[in-house]
């Protein structure tokens, strides 16, 4: 029997069955996609330890961890992350390099942006497919949010150097490249060609988030994510509070669901905290409709997905639906501002039956387009292309 051929992923995000949502969702589906045609052999970016967490891989799938275990210092080759942008990932390049060259794998895949500069590493013979997906710029700009104008100009001019540097490497590399939306993929095509660029969107797990039993909506509408990030707990206080200056037109049950710390709730009655929850689903549940009012940050909106495939009516912002199959009116209502969104809102808690047809086209959008598994098959699809192996159907 001829041996399965070797895939290498290295990962920054540890696929987790137990987490099939995000980025860590991403990865697990990516990864089960890859075991369909090959065995696979992970490489751990980010020094955890999976049997200490408990992360119960297939048993097919080994791992080695790839992340220094030594202080770094700028001078050392093996794992140094100068000259690259921020966030970038160090690894120690010389067990990466031998553990390669041991299974001599016919591609690897560089799972998120921060270990794209690991193409570097891996010898020429090899393809390599790098799931770029939203980049790691908008991150950088956020991180530099806190910096005085001065400073934040200062560094502004190195990191885009820097991005531009690591793009052209990746270019002279040969590298395929993989986006989380048309938008991403028009963004990488002005530093590297667009024929090397694919389009693999963000999905989500449509047997594990599916329409609850009913009946037990509590509050008018929850506002789910990482709330300790300003980005996502800024608009979500701006929201409560134009609905509290609109009282006249009712008052309305607010749920903030997710990590916030306690001195950044605000003191309100009508507001109820969730707090961190392993999982969603039973939240989702108690709410009439979900807001998503995000106008910064990165990436495709989880929030949005995890709402549509529950079959709960959305409002947001336009840009919290960026990249995603968002039609106003049909499966979402949008609104630019607080103002815009509230009146959606209270439209939607108004009629039901406007409720009933939003939720619904919201399940069947992402039951139809964005499920875990028919955007594992696409990246499937990428990735036997670049390691010349046979499709599916031959």
């Amino acid at each position: 029997m001829t041996p399965r051929p070797n895939i290498v992923v290295v990962t920054a995000v540890p696929p987790d069955p137990r987490l099939p949502h995000g980025f860590a969702g991403r990865a697990t589906s990516f990864i089960d996609a890859l075991r369909e045609m090959s065995e696979v052999t992970i490489a751990r970016a980010d020094g955890s330890d999976f049997a200490a967490q408990e992360v119960q891989l297939p048993a097919d799938v080994a791992s080695v961890d790839v992340a220094p275990t030594t202080p770094l210092r700028t001078n050392d080759q093996r794992t140094s992350t100068w000259g690259l942008p921020r966030l970038s990932r160090p690894l120690d390049l010389v067990t990466l390099g031998a553990m390669v060259e041991r299974l001599a794998p016919v591609g690897v895949v560089l799972l998120l942006p921060g270990v794209a500069h690991a193409a570097f590493s891996i010898p020429e013979r090899i393809p390599v497919v790098a799931a770029l997906d939203e980049g790691l710029e908008r991150q950088v700009w956020e991180w530099m949010l806190p910096l005085s104008p001065l400073r934040r100009w200062a560094v502004e001019i190195v990191e885009r150097m820097r991005f531009v540097a690591l793009y052209r490497r990746l270019v002279r590399r040969g590298v395929t490249v993989v986006a989380i939306s048309d938008e991403e993929k028009d963004r990488f095509a002005r530093r590297m060609p667009a024929s090397s660029i694919h389009v693999v969107p963000h999905g989500i797990d449509t047997s594990y988030f599916a329409p609850g039993p009913g009946g037990h909506e509590i509050y008018d509408v929850g506002m789910i994510g990482d709330h300790r990030a300003a980005r996502n707990r800024d608009p979500a206080h701006e929201l409560i509070e134009a609905a509290r200056r609109d009282a006249s037109a009712g008052a309305l049950k607010w749920v903030i669901g997710g990590m916030i710390e306690d001195a950044q709730r605000l003191e309100a009655t009508e507001v109820s905290y969730s707090g961190f929850l392993p999982d969603l689903r039973p939240l989702y549940d108690t709410t009439r409709i979900v807001a998503v009012p995000s106008h910064s940050g990165t990436g495709a909106k989880t929030a949005v997905l995890q709402a549509w495939a529950m079959q709960k009516p959305v409002v947001a912002t336009p840009f919290a639906v960026r990249g995603l199959p968002a039609r106003d009116g049909e499966n979402v209502l949008l609104g630019a501002g607080p103002g815009a969104l509230l009146a959606q809102a209270r439209s939607l808690l108004a009629d039901p039956d406007l409720r009933t047809r939003v939720a619904a086209n919201g399940r069947a959008t992402v039951s139809d387009e964005r499920d875990s598994r028919v955007v594992a098959e696409r990246f499937g699809d990428v990735c036997r292309a670049a390691f010349g192996l046979p499709s599916e159907s031959s």
